[in-house]
């Protein structure tokens, strides 16, 4: 909290918060007092949150009903707020011969790097996007449910959130079951349609977030501590595998979303 962004990041995010809580979505948002959300003793700063008695799903648990459900609420989300300005494409520049001396490796890591490169600008739409609404961050109790960790609310791209959160909730880092993608996606269009696009673009796009997730990961197996490189090397290949299943189901979902969004 010392540093100006992240003060300014959580001001954006509590402002948004207010909006879906003004419009009774399903959230469990940071409770009040003395005129703020956020609150501070003693140098530290936290969030009280009213208890929910609901529980993340393990993916083997998730139906085409959970999907439905998810859908129609990012859509009511995304049409809450709507702004049209463009997003400036920012530079994707690893070094990764730092890090990994594999030639295969190397060789799809620059053809994922490339694919990034090669895709258009987002469309300059943006509305409220939760950034991280996969299913650790919704709790469930029989069919209700709310969504938790909004701390990173801000106006991004619609169509980069549509398309991580269909990936999750079918489960992309597990077993991947396209019914449910499908779900998602048909879910969220029955509330809310978005303007016509490549898909491919966004498909492509996407690469970066992994990308950067990658690095940084393989930057913490330098860590002196073990347990930075433990977990470092974990999510490095975990985020590995993500990639290459993410470029294997490219063909397969780019035909299923131009299908579900015309």
């Amino acid at each position: 909290m010392e540093r100006t962004e992240a003060k300014t990041n959580f001001d954006i995010a509590e402002q948004l918060e207010g909006i879906l809580e003004a419009n009774h979505l399903p959230i469990v948002s940071a409770l009040t007092f003395y005129q703020q959300k956020r609150q501070c003793l003693n140098g530290f700063y936290f969030y009280i949150f009213p208890y929910f008695n609901g529980s993340s799903l393990p993916f083997n648990a998730i139906t085409k009903k959970h999907c439905s459900l998810i859908g129609q609420t990012l859509a009511h989300i995304h049409s809450l707020k709507t702004i049209h300005e463009p997003f400036s494409k920012a530079e994707l520049s690893i070094d990764w011969p730092l890090y990994i001396q594999d030639q295969q490796a190397l060789a799809k890591l620059g053809k994922w790097q490339q694919d990034y490169e090669k895709s258009s600008e987002l469309p300059p739409l943006k509305t409220i996007c939760h950034n991280d609404l996969d299913p650790k961050n919704v709790l469930w109790h029989k069919w209700d449910f709310k969504i938790i960790d909004l701390e990173c609310l801000q106006m991004s791209s619609p169509y980069l959130e549509l398309l991580e959160t269909a990936l999750c909730f079918a489960g992309y880092e597990d077993t991947f079951k396209v019914e449910l993608f499908d779900q998602v996606v048909k879910a969220y269009y029955e509330i809310h349609r978005l303007p016509i696009i490549d898909w491919e673009h966004i498909y492509h796009y996407n690469f970066k977030n992994k990308l950067e997730w990658l690095a940084y990961n393989l930057t913490r197996l330098q860590s002196d501590e073990q347990e930075e490189r433990s977990i470092g090397k974990l999510e490095a290949e975990k985020t590995w595998n993500n990639l290459r299943r993410y470029e294997i189901l490219e063909n397969t979902l780019l035909m299923h979303l131009k299908t579900l969004t015309q």
